[in-house]
């Protein structure tokens, strides 16, 4: 039986971070606390992740919620199948964005969340490469 191993393992202040290799296919990875700011700009409410740099949008604070959550599924699902592991996404944001988005008083008053999502990953490559270059001929036109 494949034996886990902890790929990453990482914190920043409250926010936590671990993934784990179960057995080169299936990944599990948590996220514990990270701070989130949703501000609403002219009807629609967009979600910036603190701890991290990922960001989302939507029409309703639920929806900005699970478009986040969705969205970070998402990007760690990419990150997992370019890099084997979570690392290059454990940056926070630049400190302007936040400050913008928590100082700016057109947005009115900024709401920080905490997010903990755990999600499980199978990863496996389909196709042997990981890019697509495109040739475009030229123009028969003469």
């Amino acid at each position: 039986m494949p034996q886990t191993k902890i790929i990453t393992k990482a914190s920043k202040g409250k926010a936590k971070a671990i993934h784990a290799d179960i057995d080169g296919e299936h990944h599990l990875v948590g996220f514990g606390n990270l701070r989130v700011v949703i501000v609403e700009d002219d009807g629609s409410w967009f979600a910036q992740g603190i701890d991290i740099d990922y960001a989302a949008q939507g029409e309703s604070i639920e929806e900005v919620k699970e478009n986040f959550s969705r969205g970070l599924r998402a990007t760690i699902n990419q990150h997992l199948c370019s890099h084997s592991n979570i690392r290059n996404l454990l940056k926070g944001a630049p400190p302007e964005i936040c400050q913008h988005l928590l100082l700016d008083s057109s947005f009115g008053t900024a709401k920080l969340e905490l997010l903990t999502q755990i999600s499980g990953h199978c990863i496996h490559e389909a196709i042997p490469f990981r890019q697509v270059n495109f040739l475009v001929a030229q123009s028969q036109a003469a």
